[in-house]
């Protein structure tokens, strides 16, 4: 199972192209069918932004079978390259959670322009943003969506 061989880059581009694509028209048009349908913000949000990745899931499993492996843990484990995390792993881990929320922090004027362009601000139907009073998700935590 080691010997798996990586697909072309226009099978992945395809497949990194049509996941996004599910996932673009959930937040762009899923949620803002479910506002006006009177779902609030977060209960569109829980409905429609997770269930792409769930299909995602389902059809990984579906191409798993199709190959041809076997139905146990440990041939899902070995062809899909799940390993116990070891300590060193483990830090690394910590080490690029905490390089992305730097980098995500320093990169917050930029998230912010960019969330004011067409191609990449936020529905207007989503809240406003607590930290620039403007729409969008970004830098509002959970609560936030709950009245807390």
């Amino acid at each position: 199972m080691d010997n798996v061989k990586p697909i072309s880059i226009w099978k992945a581009a395809l497949l990194f192209a049509s996941t996004s694509a599910l996932i673009i028209v959930a937040v762009y048009l899923g949620i803002p069918a479910l506002q006006r349908a009177g779902f609030t913000f977060l209960q569109a949000y829980l409905a429609c932004f997770y269930p792409p990745f769930a299909l995602i899931l389902c059809l990984a499993i579906a191409v798993y079978r199709l190959e041809g492996n076997p139905w146990s843990w440990p041939a899902f484990a070995r062809r899909y390259r799940l390993r116990k995390m070891d300590g060193k792993t483990w830090l690394w881990t910590a080490g690029l959670v905490v390089a992305g929320a730097i980098i995500a922090t320093g990169l917050f004027p930029v998230s912010t322009w960019l969330a004011g362009t067409r191609w990449f601000a936020p529905p207007e139907t989503f809240p406003p943003n607590r930290a620039t009073d403007g729409p969008g998700p970004a830098c509002t935590s959970l609560l936030s969506h709950l009245g807390v």
